[in-house]
């Protein structure tokens, strides 16, 4: 009794357990086995355009749509596969659709954000319609375009893989054509020889490619584009100046769409003696780009004019106006000190170096190629009666010497007692600049150098008698002169300590000496 009611309860049990599943599984059955499709107002028709929309049947609570669409590419069967989290199509978002053409197309939803998809429904053919044809922009066609870089479109034709410009003179005779994948072309893409050309009409028509197949050779409306002449020259900042350095850039006016600018120079425009010109990537040349021989000289006039290249096919476009444009002189800075005593050069001048020999210690500027003479200036205490400003051509006549000593700023008067006449002076600060003559003409100053002079300057023998051996006691023998010295004093000590005047020098008006002055001798 026992054994059959522990059977009965397992048997009422096992019941339950296949009532529940039954309910489970009908419930499973009942929401995977409704079905979508194509809609039928849509499904066998022809759409209107490639990028139509096509929708399946909605679904209450489906949150996927999985598209399965089949064709062929090239008579290969090919399936490709949507996902969407709508009952959206477009045959665009599959990889080679093309037009005229039937696509069976069959629609499963999923609920479970696509884990599991119910069947799928009837399949339905959506054919597209004969590929339209298709002609430039309104923007474009039979209008003057901005230059040959300007990107110019085509209409766009949905499903089209591939764009073919087919461009023409005029008249109808064929250049060449380009083939674009993004409906966009630019005349610098053009490589048939001489082209594109300035001031000229062509002709294009548009031809499109689909997936898998060649161009249909059914082209649109003609459209004309013409290219204008596009001339440039200097800017104003630059045309009919100057510039301060042959490494100072001169810039044209920008032209779009270029790949060269082509600079011509030339010092004449009837009889040039120099003429050349400068390839450059950017709107802008340099003096120092076209530097031959002489050239660029310095407050020299020269011309200059511009052309353009596009798309580096060796055809460049009409020039602008010639405009004149001045290298400046440069302004030479103060660079060394030539030490008389020593025989050697001090570049380190410039911030306080004393100057202790006003007629040799020679200080030098640099160099301006083709100076034809430099100036200096000095301002200080020139005088006993305070400051004064002087400038110093550094001889007459053409020189390119570019040195210069205290001496000069004497006037040439020398050594004098009346000290009016004395311009430079020991023990002064100096302020010392230079400037260069070419063509006539003389460039600005350099920077200010700044110098003292020795308060006590001193002196001894020259160079070539110091530690020398002379021979008779007539032979002269030189000190280095002392700039407004009156009075040069000589001790002579040595032959074993038999001479020693030291505490009676010998006294001369110059810097000249003989053994032979000295009377113990």
């Amino acid at each position: 009794m026992c054994f059959s009611i522990y059977f009965d309860n397992k048997l009422s049990m096992v019941k339950s357990i296949v009532f529940v599943f039954s309910i489970l599984i009908f419930f499973v059955f009942n929401s995977t086995a409704q079905t979508t499709e194509i809609k039928g107002a849509q499904c066998n028709t022809t759409i209107s355009s490639g990028g139509s929309n096509i929708y399946a049947k909605s679904v209450s609570g489906a949150n996927k749509y999985r598209f399965i669409i089949m064709h062929t590419i090239g008579g290969v069967p090919t399936q490709d596969t949507v996902i969407r989290n709508n009952n959206l199509l477009r045959l665009t978002w599959i990889p080679c659709a093309s037009y005229n053409k039937t696509f069976n197309i069959a629609v499963s939803w999923s609920n479970d954000g696509g884990a599991t998809y119910s069947p799928h429904g009837d399949t339905c053919g959506i054919t597209t319609p004969s590929i339209p044809v298709t002609k430039l922009g309104n923007s474009y066609c039979d209008l003057t375009i901005a230059s040959t870089g300007t990107n110019i479109y085509a209409k766009t034709v949905a499903l089209s893989d591939e764009y073919k410009f087919s461009i023409y003179d005029s008249s109808g005779v064929f250049i060449e054509d380009i083939i674009s994948s993004d409906r966009i072309f630019r005349l610098n893409e053009m490589t048939s020889p001489g082209h594109p050309v300035f001031n000229f009409k062509y002709k294009v028509i548009v031809d499109t490619r689909q997936c898998g197949d060649v161009f249909t050779g059914n082209y649109g409306d003609t459209c004309f584009l013409i290219l204008p002449a596009i001339p440039t020259q200097l800017q104003n900042g630059y045309c009919n100046d100057s510039v301060a350095s042959q490494d100072s850039k001169i810039y044209c006016e920008s032209v779009g769409g270029t790949t060269t600018y082509r600079f011509f120079i030339t010092d004449d425009l009837v009889s040039p003696t120099f003429s050349t010109f400068t390839d450059q990537p950017t709107n802008f040349f340099k003096f120092s780009d076209i530097a031959s021989g002489a050239h660029p000289i310095a407050a020299q006039q020269y011309y200059v004019w511009v052309q353009t290249e596009q798309g580096n096919n060796g055809v460049f476009g009409p020039t602008g106006d010639t405009c004149g444009i001045v290298l400046s002189i440069a302004a030479p800075e103060i660079e060394s000190v030539y030490r008389y005593d020593n025989s050697s050069y001090d570049f380190s001048i410039c911030g306080g170096t004393s100057i202790n020999y006003f007629k040799q210690d020679t200080i030098f500027c640099e160099e301006i190629p083709n100076a034809e003479d430099y100036e200096f200036k000095i301002v200080g205490i020139l005088t006993c009666t305070g400051s004064n400003i002087q400038s110093l051509t550094d001889n007459t006549g053409i020189s390119t010497y570019n040195g210069v000593t205290m001496k000069d700023f004497n006037n040439g008067l020398g050594p004098s007692t009346n000290p009016l006449q004395r311009k430079s002076r020991y023990g002064q600060t100096y302020f010392i600049q230079a400037r260069a003559k070419i063509n006539g003409v003389f460039g600005d100053y350099g920077p200010v150098c700044t110098i003292t002079t020795e308060s006590q300057p001193t002196t001894k023998l020259r160079p070539a008698y110091c530690g020398s051996t002379v021979t008779q006691m007539s032979t002269n023998i030189y000190a280095n002169s002392v700039t407004y010295a009156t009075t040069y004093q000589w001790e002579v000590i040595g032959a074993g300590g038999t001479v020693d005047n030291s505490s009676s020098p010998l006294s001369t008006t110059g810097t000249l000496f003989k053994f032979s002055d000295l009377v113990s001798l």
